[in-house]
């Protein structure tokens, strides 16, 4: 299996695709370096985080989902990988605000993001995927 190489993950970051952060969590993800778990706890503080600027967390969500479709197209020897990140979604606990958190933050912050739980969003992704596929998953059970 070829990697994907780093100048790629820089375009994604270039257009706006992503943003370094989550490129560079995906990355270290991809090539092995951090576990699936640590990677969707990471990559779900990573989504939450940028909604400090845009003040639209669903936005930035979709940006994130649109990212990892990107991959899910442009290299398929990730899919397995991919999909496991998924399931890890599901199974990390609530990213409610910890009391440092909200002192780091800000009370502005949290009033933006809220508590923020990145498993409700997953059938966004699929959403996303079937557009960008120009096709309908009727038979999953999503």
């Amino acid at each position: 299996m070829k990697p994907i190489p780093s100048t790629w993950f820089d375009g994604e970051v270039r257009d706006k695709v992503t943003t370094e952060r989550q490129s560079g969590i995906i990355q270290a993800y991809l090539k092995g370096y951090i576990g699936v778990e640590d990677t969707a706890m990471i990559a779900a503080l990573a989504v939450r985080h940028p909604a400090i600027s845009t003040g639209d967390l669903s936005q930035d969500v979709s940006q994130f989902w649109r990212f990892l479709v990107h991959i899910v197209s442009e290299w398929p020897s990730e899919h397995a990988k991919i999909l496991n990140l998924l399931d890890h979604f599901r199974k990390i606990p609530s990213t409610k605000h910890s009391e440092a958190e909200r002192m780091y933050w800000g009370e502005a912050y949290v009033a933006i993001v809220g508590d923020f739980e990145l498993e409700l969003y997953i059938p966004v992704f699929w959403d996303i995927l079937q557009e960008y596929l120009g096709c309908k998953f009727s038979s999953l059970n999503l």
